[in-house]
């Protein structure tokens, strides 16, 4: 049977906000024992005093004195936009994986520009200038599953010395979340992240990742 500590431990873990703040000291032990005693109480089986469970919460705060931070300090080396582009994707088939080894072949790519490929189980994305969509679409020739226009790609250059660091891509993302920001994609190399979102998001995002440069 799950014992209250391990049900409270279960949930906190699940609520990165509320992991955040009691790992800051911030978070009313009190308060938060009262709004998860409910589920408390589904997962354990029994009825739970809230006294009981800020007793656990007590015990898993002693427990994260000294660990790491959920966000770990990160330094970004710099951080580079293109825009506008395109996000198109297309079903993962023999006819589509052919037509996308010989994609490059028929259009003009710059040296500098911003396009990525990503294969899946099942689907094949580009993000891609926007004024090659139209090259794209025609020399795939079929209806794609979707195309997003008006597109921006925030890339973000960090040191190699992060790549061991857990939480790094979690903590950049979450500096966006809390704004709300949605990423139509995200793309990873060795020592890039690259966020595609909606044009209309560009200031508050570049704003925001900002903060990490050096």
């Amino acid at each position: 049977m799950i014992t209250i500590t391990d049900a409270t431990r279960s949930i906190l873990l699940e609520d990165d906000i509320a992991f955040q703040a009691m790992h800051s000291g911030l978070l009313n032990l009190s308060a938060y024992a009262k709004k998860i005693l409910p589920t408390i109480e589904e997962k354990t089986f029994k009825e739970v005093k809230k006294g009981t469970i800020v007793v656990a919460l007590t015990r898993i705060s002693e427990e994260l004195n000294g660990s790491a931070n959920l966000r770990p300090q990160v330094t970004l080396n710099d951080l580079s936009i293109k825009s506008p582009l395109c996000d198109v994707s297309f079903n993962k088939t023999e006819s589509t994986r052919k037509k996308l080894a010989s994609l490059y072949q028929s259009i003009e790519l710059d040296e500098n520009a911003f396009f990525t490929v990503t294969q899946s189980k099942s689907e094949i994305t580009i993000v891609a200038p926007q004024s090659l969509l139209d090259d794209i679409l025609s020399h795939f020739d079929e209806e794609p599953k979707a195309v997003y226009r008006d597109q921006v790609g925030i890339t973000v250059r960090f040191s190699k010395e992060y790549l061991p660091v857990p939480n790094v891509l979690y903590t950049l993302q979450a500096a966006l979340a809390v704004h709300k920001i949605n990423f139509t994609e995200v793309i990873s190399t060795y020592t890039e992240f690259s966020f595609i979102i909606d044009k209309e998001n560009l200031e508050i995002a570049t704003r925001a990742l900002q903060k990490f440069l050096r």
